[in-house]
């Protein structure tokens, strides 16, 4: 689901843009499951790896902090 919907939004928001998901469902349908809130459990771990149970906003954060890595990395080699 992330690769399909995310990186259309996180290149728009770093370029200055609003981006909104919105998960809308039935009560018990995974919504808050899907977004990310797991965490918070056991899985969570101090590497700040990834795991398969994430959620979109955990992803999403991890994509715009490397992104952001990226581009400041390339900003310095451009000053070179």
């Amino acid at each position: 689901l992330y690769n399909n919907v995310a990186p259309p939004l996180l290149s728009a928001f770093l370029n200055g843009f609003n981006a909104t998901v919105l998960a809308y469902g039935q009560t018990g349908s995974g919504k808050t499951y899907t977004m990310g809130s797991e965490a918070h459990t056991a899985n969570w771990r101090d590497d700040n790896v990834l795991n398969d149970n994430d959620g979109l906003i955990p992803r999403f954060i991890s994509g715009m902090f490397q992104s952001l890595i990226q581009r400041r990395e390339e900003a310095e080699k451009a000053l070179l």
